[in-house]
């Protein structure tokens, strides 16, 4: 989802959702809503997870890595 879809979705102001995502990436994802940013001032990508996590207050779930057979 786009910030604003999130934003729609979670009943929040974009602001907000924006606030979080930067949270996220300031704390190395302690805390904040986990999102994606293809590029440098793309915008930005939100699985609906993850924001579902982010709105129990719940700290974001950790990337997965791919084992490698």
């Amino acid at each position: 989802m786009t910030v604003r879809e999130t934003a729609a979705y979670t009943r929040r102001h974009k602001d907000t959702v924006l606030r979080a995502l930067r949270e996220y990436q300031r704390t190395n994802g302690r805390g904040g809503l986990r999102g994606a940013q293809p590029k440098p001032h793309a915008c930005y990508r939100v699985r609906r997870e993850d924001a579902d996590r982010w709105m129990a207050g719940e700290p974001p779930a950790r990337p997965r890595l791919l084992a490698h057979a």
